[in-house]
C-alpha cells in the first residue's frame, strides 16, 4: 500500500472517514464566538455586499454571529429576510455593526466611521491611501 509522508492511507482513511459525524460537529464547535458586522455601503454609491446569505449561513452553522445592517444587500437582491432566515442579526444602525470584533465592508472607511468604532477590531475593507492619509 502506497504511503504519504509516513503514513499508510489505510490508516488515514480509518482515522478521518471513521469519525462519528456527531463527533466531527462537537470538534468543530469549540472555539471562540465572532461577531461579524457588515455596514451598508449606500453612501459611497457601492451596491454589492461582502457576504451573500449562503456565506452568512457558513459562519453561522460554526457558531459566530453576524451583524448586517438593514437592506445592506437590497442593492444586490438580497432581503433581509433571506439574512433573518440563515441566522444573521439584522441591525438598524451603522453604529450596531462598527462594535463587532471584525468588519467587513467593500468601500473604505471615512475618518467619521472609523472614530465610531471601539477599537482593537479587524477592518477588511478597501482603501483609498490619498484619501485616508490623516486616518
Amino acid at each position: 500500500m502506497a504511503t504519504r509522508e509516513g503514513i499508510k492511507e489505510k490508516e488515514l482513511v480509518s482515522k478521518t472517514m471513521l469519525i462519528p459525524q456527531e463527533e466531527m460537529l462537537e470538534k468543530m464547535s469549540r472555539g471562540k464566538k465572532i461577531k461579524i458586522g457588515i455596514p451598508s455601503d449606500f453612501s459611497k454609491v457601492e451596491y454589492r455586499v461582502p457576504l451573500t446569505p449562503q456565506g452568512v449561513d457558513l459562519l453561522t452553522s460554526y457558531g459566530h454571529e453576524v451583524f448586517i445592517e438593514q437592506d445592506a444587500g437590497k442593492m444586490t437582491n438580497y432581503s433581509d429576510d433571506e439574512y433573518r432566515a440563515v441566522g444573521a442579526y439584522v441591525v438598524e444602525s451603522k453604529e450596531e455593526t462598527f462594535q463587532c470584533d471584525i468588519i467587513l465592508r467593500i468601500a473604505p472607511f471615512d475618518y467619521d466611521e472609523i472614530n465610531s468604532m471601539r477599537g482593537n477590531q479587524v477592518l477588511f475593507s478597501n482603501m483609498q491611501i490619498q484619501a485616508q492619509s490623516s486616518v
